[in-house]
């Protein structure tokens, strides 16, 4: 008995052994994959920095040629405006000289042939125009009058440029902003996101998703397209509409304000839902349902009944929004409702349930409410915001277009129509609609 004992022991152990191998195995897995995104991202981040100072340098070698060309342009057009009253002048001196020449030639002809029998010429030559003109000089501006190039130079400049660019980038270990933690919701995902840096002081932030599985060393994957779904102050955001089972990428970044640029992107976080989207239950003939199961519309058949959702699906502490697709007839009881079970197939102005009705009249366990809401119609949006309190209330805002309702409510349910009323403690809903006449049209969110 012994000897099975130990070997039953053994078996134990081997057997603990090699499940501890496994997570051991798993972890290495684990391991491997952070040590790969270490020295990817090292790569990118190397490849970021080189194409950037790469951009940088070209940017500044092309200013520095543009504005070289600008300032010898701007020398020549100076050169030729100066040079223009100089070019005048040379031009006036260079006429005298000419006449000088002629005036000489003229008196020197005369002189040497026989000037004492040709006085006749020698008086014409003496008032000739011409010798006139040999007392007359061209004025000459000063050498302050005429330009002079030089050139100023900023000499700080070399030493700010140095500045400038032992500022420039900066290599992070984690961008500014991170995902936290992701949380399945009926047909979405919850993110919720924060800062991970002391001297990071948010105020707004961007937050996208792709559908499929973004690559962990942070790499941008061109195979996946982002959408961005929230841009705003808040730290968390619901992305609706999301494929049960489907692989979905999200990241975010932010900024300090609209004036600042953004930060790098999150590392991107993978999610997905299991919790199908909020639909409704059987219609049966009263009640044609589409769009998977979310939107109702009431058929002109079968009798006027209450429609449940599929599932008890809302829970407190999250948002449900109705629209009203389509519109119709008012008859007493029509309406919508979050209820704590789906006994009553008549009505749903009853205990445990907050009904609201086509005039905008709010009832709570069958209760009116002295507020009211505006009347329900065609492009309508009911939004219920719910949140667990510590004494166990449940505390419900109720919206209509632009106004609202908020009440503390003691949830209650009857399990049966002949029990008592009895509390719960942890809530999830359903909700429900009642309508008489035809063409009424609801969707859920």
């Amino acid at each position: 008995m012994a000897t099975q004992e130990l070997i039953q022991n053994t078996v134990e152990i081997v057997e603990s052994a090699g499940s501890y191998r496994q997570q051991l195995c798993l972890l290495l897995d684990s391991l491997t994959e952070l040590e790969e995104q270490v020295c990817s991202s090292k790569t990118q981040a190397v490849a970021t920095l080189t194409s950037h100072f790469s951009s940088i340098k070209d940017a500044v070698n092309k200013a520095l040629d543009v504005r070289l060309h600008s300032l010898v342009e701007e020398v020549e057009c100076m050169k030729t405006t100066a040079l223009q009253p100089l070019k005048e002048c040379r031009t006036l001196i260079e006429k005298s000289v000419e006449t000088a020449s002629l005036v000489m030639e003229e008196g020197g002809a005369i002189l040497t042939s026989d000037p004492e029998n040709n006085l006749e010429k020698i008086l014409q030559f003496k008032d000739n125009p011409l010798t006139e003109c040999l007392a007359s000089f061209p004025e000459l501006p000063c050498p302050s009058e005429v330009a002079y190039f030089t050139v100023e130079t900023c000499a700080s400049l070399q030493e700010q440029l140095t500045t400038l660019i032992e500022q420039e980038a900066r290599v992070l270990k984690q961008p500014p902003v991170q995902i936290v933690q992701t949380d399945e919701k009926p047909g979405g995902v919850t993110v919720y996101w924060g800062e991970v840096e002391d001297d990071c002081d948010c105020s707004e932030f961007m937050l996208q998703y792709a559908c499929g599985k973004a690559k962990a060393d942070g790499k941008e994957d061109t195979k996946l397209l982002f959408h961005t779904v929230y841009e705003g102050p808040s730290t968390n955001f619901t992305v609706k509409n999301l494929r049960t089972g489907a692989p979905y990428s999200f990241r975010v970044r932010g900024r300090c304000d609209k004036c600042a640029p953004w930060s790098s992107w999150s590392l991107p976080q993978v999610a997905s839902t299991t919790i199908p989207h909020h639909q409704w239950g059987d219609g049966g003939e009263t009640y044609s349902l589409s769009n998977e199961r979310r939107t109702a519309t009431r058929t002109g058949e079968g009798l006027t009944c209450v429609l449940y959702s599929a599932s008890s699906s809302y829970t407190a502490g999250d948002t449900l929004i109705l629209r009203f697709l389509d519109s119709a007839d008012v008859s007493p009881g029509d309406g919508l409702a979050i209820v704590c079970d789906k006994h009553d197939e008549d009505s749903c102005n009853r205990t445990g349930a907050i009904f609201i009705n086509t005039y905008g009249e709010v009832f709570v366990d069958g209760k009116e409410m002295k507020t009211k809401l505006p009347a329900i119609k065609k492009s309508t949006t009911l939004t219920f915001q719910t949140e667990l309190l510590p004494n166990g209330k449940v505390r419900v805002s109720v919206q209509v277009d632009n106004k609202e309702v908020t009440l503390d409510w003691r949830v209650y349910s009857l399990k049966d129509a002949d029990q008592e009323p009895r509390q719960i403690v942890s809530p999830s809903f359903y909700f429900a609609l009642r309508f008489a006449q035809e063409h009424w049209k609801i969707g859920v969110e």
